[in-house]
């Protein structure tokens, strides 16, 4: 749950810092990330 919460802040990063979407997407690619992740955890219980 930690990565997405990470991904979520780094895309709100992106409108403060004013960059060419670079942190939207590398925002975007850690909450999918993060719910892979989940997927597999739950998959393993």
């Amino acid at each position: 749950m930690g990565v997405f919460w990470v991904g979520f802040a780094v895309t709100f990063l992106d409108n403060a810092i004013g960059t060419k979407h670079v942190f939207a997407v590398l925002g975007g690619i850690l909450m999918l990330f993060s719910f892979y992740l989940r997927y597999l955890k739950s998959k393993q219980n």
